[in-house]
């Protein structure tokens, strides 16, 4: 108790807390200062406390914060992991699902009706008007084909259809009617520009083994006749791109 203390000892004290005192102080004067000293330093102390309980409050907030976002974070990889993983097996399996015809695969009885080597008619008229003219396009055997409809085989009147050629231009498909086969538009697109096994079962042996004679025929009369030194690989690489 500050009251039990001696007048020195309250000097004492006030000077070692650093308590302004006049000289020559009643005891009962120190007695005040000191416990005015001891009540302010007990509020700094339980505010002190209390800003130091509210940081580390604030600081258990933001590592939660952060904590909840790392799992978050771990979480939206995981799935976005498992989203790719299903994208890559659903092309998997797309890629491994067999690709059907808009129609069907075509009966040999479609086939041959497809054929444009075996439309004699076709054949007549592209000699007398394209033989010596660089050929007769895709498109003119189209056009020849609307106005002569009967040509066009019954199970593609019903669809939207194409002159394909077997052996495509840009593979160095000739154009003339050996070389094309009537398909729904849809086929013609999925083939584009190959001619592969599937494209082989597609239009049949008949057409296949005869547009391919009909090439290597093609093949070896212009072998006589062109001058292979004036190819250009830079400058003739773009020919015949369709």
């Amino acid at each position: 108790q500050l009251g039990s203390r001696g007048l020195g000892d309250l000097q004492k004290m006030c000077d070692e807390r650093g308590i302004s005192r006049a000289a020559g102080q009643k005891k009962t004067t120190l007695v005040g200062l000191l416990e005015a000293w001891r009540t302010q330093n007990s509020s700094s102390g339980k505010r002190k406390a209390e800003q130091e309980q509210e940081q580390e409050k604030v600081e258990q907030q933001q590592q939660q914060q952060q904590e909840e976002q790392e799992v978050r974070a771990r979480r939206e990889a995981e799935e976005e992991r498992k989203a790719k993983k299903a994208r890559r097996e659903q092309a998997a399996a797309s890629k491994k699902k067999a690709w059907q015809p808009e129609l069907g695969w075509p009966t040999r009885e479609f086939q041959l009706a497809s054929y444009c080597g075996d439309m004699h008619e076709l054949i007549k008229y592209a000699k007398e008007k394209h033989g010596t003219t660089g050929g007769m396009s895709s498109t003119q055997v189209k056009n020849w084909l609307k106005k002569n409809p009967d040509f066009i085989p019954c199970w593609l009147r019903k669809t939207e259809w194409a002159v394909d050629h077997i052996i495509s231009d840009k593979l160095g498909g000739h154009p003339w009617p050996f070389d094309y086969f009537i398909m729904p538009k849809s086929d013609n697109s999925h083939f584009n520009q190959w001619a592969d096994a599937e494209k082989r079962k597609y239009v049949g042996e008949h057409a296949w083994q005869t547009a391919s004679s009909f090439a290597r025929w093609a093949r070896d009369a212009a072998r006589a006749r062109i001058d292979y030194g004036r190819f250009d690989p830079v400058t003739d690489q773009f020919r015949g791109r369709a």
